[in-house]
Formats: C-alpha cells, structure tokens, sequence
C-alpha cells in the first residue's frame, strides 16, 4: 500500500475530509489533495507532520506483512 493510499484509508477510519486533515495538521487543504492525487510530493518534513496528526488521532501505521493502517486499540 502507498504512503498515498494510507493517507486515504487513514482519512477514512477517522471520518475525516482532506480538510480535516489540513487545518489538524496546520498545513494547506491544496497540500493534501495534491498529495492524494499524485500531483506533488511531499517533502519528509510535510509527510512526517501529517503522519504524526493522523497518528495523535488514534491511526497505527502497519507494516508487519503489507503498509497499511488501522486504528489502535484502547
């Protein structure tokens, strides 16, 4: 699974739009739909900040026998 795909599933276990995302994260909405559509890259320090939002949420980034994400358990 894609960094791009664990960002939408990610999204999705939340219930989370693209703008949720950006303003959690403090970074621009056209950052994450250009990121999610293959349009641009982002830089390690922007996919270390949304990764750390997603995580400070309660999503597990999985990668034992394939990338994937889940929610942790509480």
């Amino acid at each position: 699974m894609s960094i791009t795909a664990q960002l939408k599933a990610a999204r999705q276990l939340l219930g989370w739009s693209q703008d949720d995302v950006a303003a959690a994260s403090g970074l621009e909405t056209i950052t994450i739909v250009h990121f999610e559509q293959g349009k641009q890259a982002p830089s390690r320090a922007v996919l270390a900040e949304i990764r750390m939002t997603l995580q400070a949420a309660g999503v597990e980034f999985t990668s034992a026998d394939a990338a994937g994400v889940k929610l942790e358990a509480k």
